[in-house]
């Protein structure tokens, strides 16, 4: 069997990442959630509480899984907590994202990382927003913008620090997806992106 971590698991695309690679039987998915109660009943699904923003949660999370090999981390837990109409930024708004998209994705991942076995895969979500190449480019949304351009980086030099360890660390852009943060106009279905990313993972495309 192999052990799937799925951050942000309980709604939007963290739950139809969840609910795609249940579909293999030879998965387990440990999914994380932060509030309410986890819809998926499976036998091969196990709900645990994380909260990015906090060390200790992190902490905790990581000794109730040390026991486990990790086959895939899918870090998509993240916060989009701006509206796009302020006109500055605001810090205490730009240290809560850099907590949960940044700094709790290095600490759990950094924490897992010993786990993680040959030919494993860390999956950072990104989006085009924190690309210096995106075409549609303004001044909105700067916090979420700047946590995603440096979990861009973060990626980068741990695929450097891993290249000798059979360990794949890439970074997934979903596109626009139909969440509660990219909202109902969004030009793609959570479950399309759910499967193209299992595909990419098991190599099926």
């Amino acid at each position: 069997m192999k052990n799937v971590i799925v951050t942000g698991s309980n709604r939007g695309l963290g739950l139809a990442i969840s609910n795609r690679f249940l579909e293999d039987p030879e998965i387990i998915v440990i999914g994380t959630i932060r509030s309410g109660i986890h819809p998926i009943i499976n036998e091969r699904f196990i709900p645990i509480y994380l909260d990015l923003e906090n060390t200790d949660s992190i902490h905790a999370f990581n000794s109730q899984i040390a026991h486990l090999e990790i086959d895939v981390l899918i870090n998509n837990a993240g916060v989009l907590l701006e509206t796009g109409s302020e006109a500055t930024i605001s810090m205490e708004t730009l240290r809560t994202t850099f907590n949960v998209n940044l700094f709790g994705i290095i600490e759990l991942t950094e924490l897992v990382m010993a786990q993680l076995v040959p030919s494993s895969s860390v999956i950072n979500i990104t989006s085009n927003w924190g690309s210096y190449l995106n075409e549609d480019f303004d001044s909105r949304f700067p916090a979420y913008r700047m946590s995603k351009a440096a979990l861009n980086m973060y990626s980068k030099t741990l695929s450097k620090r891993l290249e000798h360890a059979s360990v794949n660390v890439l970074n997934y852009d979903p596109g626009w997806v139909q969440t509660k943060m990219g909202g109902p106009n969004a030009t793609l279905q959570p479950e399309k992106v759910a499967s193209d990313l299992y595909d990419l993972i098991y190599g099926k495309i």
